[in-house]
């Protein structure tokens, strides 16, 4: 499909936005999560094959995927490369909205 057939997707829009701009960005998929000595949440290792996409603004807490709302999860991936990762990044940053899967 091509982007200009993709900027018409549906997308659900966030529940209560902040109406700031979303800056979401991509990292590899981390995994290994657990609390440290302070119960704060840390990943032990990241899984180099996979990518995601976080969107802070989204309400994205940057910790373990199974902790997200469904809306965020499905915004986060995991995605196959970096390339398409960051296509959805700059999707979801223009029009600030969750893809439909």
């Amino acid at each position: 499909m091509s982007d200009a057939l993709r900027a018409l997707e549906p997308v659900v829009l966030p529940k209560g936005g902040t109406g700031y701009p979303h800056r979401p960005y991509v990292r590899h998929v981390r995994t290994g999560w657990h609390r440290d000595e302070h119960c704060l949440l840390v990943d032990e290792s990241w899984n180099h094959t996979q990518w995601e996409v976080i969107c802070t603004e989204c309400g994205d807490t940057e910790g373990p995927t199974e902790a997200q709302a469904i809306e965020v999860q499905t915004l986060r991936g995991p995605y196959p490369s970096r390339h398409k990762a960051r296509r959805v990044a700059r999707r979801h940053e223009h029009r600030q909205g969750f893809p439909l899967r």
